[in-house]
């Protein structure tokens, strides 16, 4: 939705595009990290709306791309890298060109991009997309690293040259996605083992494990985006802060560098709160946890009681063990009622409260009789 409205509203900022292409044509071509852009002006609303974050990153990037504002609205803006060298050619220096005659000169390839472009593969599919930028763009200089280091003395080898465009088109396939090194020639079997004596079957497997050992927290951060969804997280989170109220949630996710010393402390931190608020999302996300829940919605809609004449069919089994799966649905109800704090609390100042977490009551179903929770603690209700 933030990329259509952004391409929309984009509209209204086309006069300041061509001042910018003006600007580096004196100052020299500049290109630029797009997936790096978030937060514009700071705004960072990712904990609570992660949809609306999205929604406000996008729409922020395509109204102000290629115009001055851009490095203004995005000011950790970083200049494009590519995965297939170690260093990126420079960008044409003729922005204005597109201006004059409508034509965008093509960006300059690296000797192995010139090589994928040529048989026909996307040097985008290369990447490993992520839900923190700073994770895809490092791993783009990690396998730029790998592929300078392996793939364009491949290319260069006496197999590779002799072979048909087919033939090198599966052969560069294999080197950057395959599952097994046997078709490679011993010399690049080698550089895809490492000194602690990993080997790994391709090249971008091998830069992975290059990005994990020097940027740790970064992996960290990266895998755990991936384990839960921006709405378990955001409900998970919630109860979080209830649980710790003094705590700032707002720049969880934001990445600091963690080669810098000083950050030690700020990590270490924000790997704990992530923890936590993970084991929060497990418990509550049990997926056992919510077909007994819609069991005992059902029950009660259904009237569905013990000795219920209307239901003689369902008449509950006597007798029997509570199975350790429903034990442990019923501690695991009462564990997260009392973590969100929606318990139900009876009496008065006279004597003590009673407490209402659960009040178990019996559901059969096809002869079998579940243990469920009567207690709704969203209503506060039996």
């Amino acid at each position: 939705m933030g990329s259509l409205l952004g391409y929309f509203l984009g509209g209204f900022a086309t006069p300041l595009r061509p001042l910018e292409d003006v600007i580096q044509a004196g100052t020299g071509s500049k290109s630029i990290e797009r997936r790096l852009q978030k937060d514009p002006f700071g705004m960072n609303v990712e904990v609570d709306y992660p949809v609306f974050q999205g929604i406000i990153d996008e729409l922020a990037k395509n109204v102000v791309r290629g115009t001055p504002l851009e490095e203004v609205v995005f000011e950790d803006s970083k200049e494009f890298v590519t995965g297939t060298s170690d260093i990126t050619p420079d960008p044409v220096r003729a922005p204005i060109q597109k201006q004059l005659t409508g034509v965008t000169v093509m960006p300059t390839k690296t000797v192995v991009g010139e090589e994928l472009a040529k048989l026909g593969i996307p040097e985008y599919k290369l990447n490993k997309y992520s839900q923190v930028p700073e994770y895809e763009y490092a791993f783009k200089k990690a396998l730029g690293v790998a592929t300078k280091e392996i793939v364009e003395p491949f290319i260069n080898s006496a197999k590779y040259i002799n072979a048909e465009p087919k033939e090198k088109q599966r052969l560069l396939n294999a080197l950057y996605f395959g599952k097994s090194v046997s078709d490679l020639p011993p010399r690049t079997r080698q550089a895809l083992s490492r000194r602690d004596g990993e080997s790994y079957n391709n090249v971008r497997s091998l830069a992975s494990a290059m990005l994990k050992e020097n940027f740790p927290y970064l992996d960290y951060l990266s895998k755990y985006r991936k384990s839960i969804s921006g709405k378990d997280f955001a409900d998970a989170a919630e109860i979080y802060k209830r649980q710790n109220p003094r705590v700032e949630l707002g720049k969880i996710f934001t990445y600091v560098d963690e080669r810098d010393p000083a950050n030690e402390a700020t990590i270490a931190r924000n790997e704990k709160i992530l923890d936590d608020i993970k084991n929060i999302a497990r418990r509550r996300g049990s997926l056992s946890e919510e077909d007994f829940v819609d069991l005992q919605r059902v029950s009660r809609q259904l009237g569905l009681v013990r000795d219920n004449t209307k239901f003689k069919n369902l008449r509950l089994s006597k007798g029997g063990a509570v199975s350790k799966k429903n034990l442990n649905f019923l501690k695991r109800y009462h564990d997260t009622v009392l973590e969100e704090g929606r318990e139900r609390l009876e009496g008065d100042d006279t004597g003590p409260q009673s407490v209402t977490t659960v009040r178990i009551v019996g559901l059969n179903v096809e002869g079998k009789e579940y243990l469920l929770p009567s207690y709704d603690p969203y209503t506060k209700k039996l």
